[in-house]
């Protein structure tokens, strides 16, 4: 059976736009089929000083379970830090899965 989930999407660093869109496209294909994706907004940074967000949220129909999906997403976020690391990237783009 399937479960409809919601994620939270946020980036500060880099091409926060192009961020969020690849971040999409590992959620539907490591995930489950993307159901909604709302518009894309700017927000500033709240409880810290930093640059300004773009975040977004998706609605997601998935087989997994709750653990398995915070597995997943944990892989996701580790997948990208990994990927800027051994692209020596000189500036950080950061992506936040809540």
């Amino acid at each position: 059976m399937k479960s409809i989930v919601y994620f939270s999407l946020g980036s500060n660093l880099g091409d926060r736009y192009s961020n969020l869109l690849e971040c999409v496209s590992l959620i539907e294909s490591n995930v489950g089929e993307i159901n909604s994706l709302s518009s894309i907004y700017k927000n500033s940074a709240q409880g810290f000083i930093g640059d300004f967000f773009y975040n977004c949220c998706v609605k997601v129909s998935t087989s997994y379970k709750p653990l398995e999906l915070i597995e997943i997403i944990l892989s996701i976020e580790k997948k990208w830090e990994e990927k800027l690391e051994s692209a020596k990237n000189t500036s950080p783009e950061k992506l936040i899965l809540t």
